[in-house]
């Protein structure tokens, strides 16, 4: 049962929290998308803004890729026509290679800070368009964009309102400004640009991966952690069955036993069989006085809230307690020692007071060796009492003291060989929880064992020091 809820924990968790880190990281990798647009633009316009003509840098276009392709496939002339260059000019000058401008003795254009995504300036063609004699010139160091591509991009353009934008059948992102005679334009291959956003996009899918693997190994380990209650709970439940199945099959056999007996000698009168009905009467009440302390735990864990309390006299609540237990302490041998502080009042409830001192006594003589000693102490301050019972004979061990006011549970052999059903300690818990105090337990072999009572001080407290 309990790996089923585990399982069930572990899926409902990773499922809410995967749901929410796939929300974070798709809002992320929007926010990405619309900062690298943005980026592109800024970088687009920054690299526009370095020139403001043609110069040395750029290279004339042909007017259409599509002359080109024309002039390839016909058959070139015999003759060549139109005017010869004479040779006395020289042979013009081959188109001149790409020149880093540092080598050049130039300042190299400033770079921005580069985004997660962005668009590196090398990667950006820079064309300029002459509108009186519709000549295109680009930027001789890029070779990213077919020329073609250029002279189809920016006939294109020509036409389009937005300064920025994509010219999707191309693949090329674009940003244009008016110039002198013209127009200034940058172009952008989109490809580049996509293979960075799915780089970051991997990177998102990697993260997203290797936080739900360690969400994974933190829920098994929660799920462990959560599952100990119930696994205690459960436990609890086991030896509660052992030990009321214990305590009621014994007296329901003494009853069976007793009642076969008596209908066995039926011309016996009642007086010669008064021992049977005698022990018969014990084990009834043994069977009503459990079932008495379930229904009170019962019905104290079902008070929603605290009770009504008042100011009580705490001080005559603890010596009565005392007085009634003085006989059983001298048929034990034991020695019952006070020091109770006078007029302490406390706030809580006359029954609750009572039944607190008797339950705490009660149990420290029921555990404590015949000829030990307990000893009862309350004293008083300006914020609050308290009540103290101890018996120095009887030793709690630590694994077992932090589960004393759980329910049905008796520490060990010795103290579950007594009479009880393991029910009182946590009835005291329960009605210290309902009228605001607090009880405490401790344990030693130089102390023994001390249970302590902390009371809210009523309205005319004894002013002695704690």
């Amino acid at each position: 049962m309990l790996s089923s809820y585990r399982r069930r924990f572990v899926v409902s968790n990773m499922i809410l929290v995967g749901i929410v880190l796939l929300a974070v990281l798709v809002g992320l990798g929007v926010t990405q998308v619309q900062s690298a647009y943005k980026e592109v633009r800024v970088t687009m316009n920054q690299v526009l803004d370095l020139f403001d003509a043609p110069n040395e840098k750029f290279r004339s276009l042909e007017e259409t890729a599509g002359a080109e392709q024309t002039a390839e496939k016909e058959t070139p002339p015999e003759k060549p026509t139109g005017p010869q260059p004479d040779p006395a000019d020289g042979v013009p000058p081959e188109k001149p290679e790409s020149v880093p401008a540092e080598q050049k003795g130039e300042k190299a254009p400033l770079t921005m800070k580069k985004a997660l995504v962005s668009v590196e300036r090398n990667k950006i063609v820079t064309a300029f368009y002459d509108t009186a004699t519709e000549k295109i010139s680009i930027t001789k160091s890029v070779e990213t964009t077919d020329d073609a591509v250029i002279n189809e991009a920016v006939a294109a353009l020509l036409e389009k309102e937005a300064s920025f934008g994509k010219l999707r059948e191309l693949g090329l992102f674009y940003y244009k400004e008016i110039a002198d005679g013209g127009w200034k334009i940058a172009l952008a291959n989109e490809t580049y640009f996509t293979n960075q956003l799915l780089r970051v996009f991997a990177m998102y899918a990697a993260g997203f991966l290797l936080a739900m693997g360690l969400l994974l190994l933190i829920s098994l380990w929660l799920s462990k952690l959560a599952a100990r209650p119930m696994e205690r709970a459960m436990e609890l439940q086991r030896q509660f069955v052992d030990d009321v199945s214990h305590d009621l099959k014994t007296p329901i056999t003494v009853i069976l036993a007793n009642n076969s007996i008596m209908k066995s000698n039926p011309t016996e009168t009642v007086a010669s069989q008064q021992q049977w009905l005698d022990a018969t009467e014990d084990a009834a009440k043994g069977m009503m006085g459990m079932i008495h302390e379930m229904l009170s735990l019962s019905s104290l864990e079902a008070m929603q809230q605290g009770v009504q309390t008042v100011s009580v006299d705490l001080t005559s609540a603890a010596e009565k307690a005392v007085l009634q237990m003085e006989s059983v302490a001298f048929d034990r041998g034991i020695t019952l020692e006070d020091a109770i502080a006078e007029e302490v009042r406390a706030l809580a409830t006359t029954e609750y007071a009572e039944r607190i001192c008797n339950s705490l006594l009660d149990n420290a003589l029921k555990y404590e060796p015949d000829g030990g000693r307990v000893r009862v102490t309350l004293q008083a301050g300006k914020k609050n009492a308290v009540l103290t019972v101890q018996n120095f004979g009887a030793v709690i061990a630590p694994e077992d003291l932090e589960h004393v006011f759980e329910r049905f549970y008796r520490s060990d052999k010795v103290r579950a060989s007594k009479s009880g059903h393991g029910l009182g300690l946590p009835i005291l818990k329960q009605i210290t929880s309902l009228i605001g105090a607090t009880i405490t337990a401790e344990s030693s072999e130089k102390e023994g064992t001390v249970f302590r009572v902390t009371f809210a001080a009523g309205s005319s407290a004894a002013k002695n020091g704690l």
